[in-house]
């Protein structure tokens, strides 16, 4: 059973979820709540303007992003979401450019193990702020005068199970 409960707000929400524990068939209750969700850093360089608004250049775009998670204190979590743009003309070495996002969010997580609580920062978490991000790079993209990029979707459950694959197999 899913159920939300607690007062709803901007970010803040929390999801309480009962499954059923196979030895006892009790109900165990985790408790999953956004409590803030920023922008931590966020940085932006075009070093080929103005060059760039009037060349035909069709930049070949790089993505990185990485996920930190630290306990923050009690059952709060931060989550940080960073991602790195870097747009470069196809044959040159001509940054058209590099855009930097640190997409933060503190997250309560009570009642889970600490295989769960692992899983749950480095895939429910990242879900939540990745819409957030990919907004405040075209907005800042678009202010620069640069054409935005539409991110596609991040599928962190599947990236998260693919990585634990790779650590097994080792």
């Amino acid at each position: 059973m899913i159920e939300i409960v607690g007062r709803l707000k901007a970010v803040e929400y929390w999801i309480k979820v009962e499954p059923m524990t196979e030895a006892t068939n009790e109900r165990k209750s985790m408790q999953i709540g956004v409590n803030k969700i920023y922008i931590k850093d966020l940085s932006l360089e075009s070093p080929s303007s103005p060059d760039i608004f009037f060349s035909n250049m069709q930049p070949q775009l790089g993505v990185d992003f990485q996920i930190q998670t630290k306990k923050f204190k009690d059952d709060l979590y931060e989550v940080v979401l960073k991602i790195t743009l870097e747009a470069k003309e196809k044959d040159k070495e001509a940054v058209a450019f590099i855009i930097e996002i640190e997409q933060a969010g503190v997250f309560g997580i009570s009642g889970t193990s600490d295989e769960e609580l692992k899983t749950i920062l480095h895939t429910f978490c990242p879900t939540q702020l990745f819409p957030y991000a990919r907004q405040a790079i075209d907005t800042s993209l678009s202010m620069a005068g640069l054409p935005v990029v539409n991110l596609a979707p991040i599928n962190f459950d599947g990236l998260y199970a693919q990585n634990q694959n790779k650590i097994q197999d080792s």
